[in-house]
């Protein structure tokens, strides 16, 4: 088991998350995270970051699922988006 433990630092999600109790992917669902939302990953292992959430949420995502830099969207993916959550 590999646990990289770094200085926390700020990611932004690459798509819509489950936020996991422990880092398995059939672990209880703690909360759900949209697309583009702010995280701070706490730490890592085997793939699964520790992250905590805007609200306050601490649990596990798929690290690969995660990006240090904002997702770039372009309008017309925006508007398609919008019309899907409005």
């Amino acid at each position: 088991e590999k646990v990289s433990k770094q200085k926390p630092y700020k990611a932004y999600t690459l798509k819509t998350l489950k936020v996991r109790r422990k880092a398995t992917d059939n672990s209880k669902n703690l909360e759900t995270i949209d697309f583009c939302k702010k995280v701070t990953v706490a730490e890592r292992e085997n793939g699964w970051a520790k992250i905590r959430t805007s609200s306050g949420t601490i649990g596990y995502v798929l690290e690969e699922n995660l990006s240090r830099n904002k997702p770039y969207i372009n309008k017309k993916d925006l508007w398609q988006l919008q019309q899907h959550y409005l």
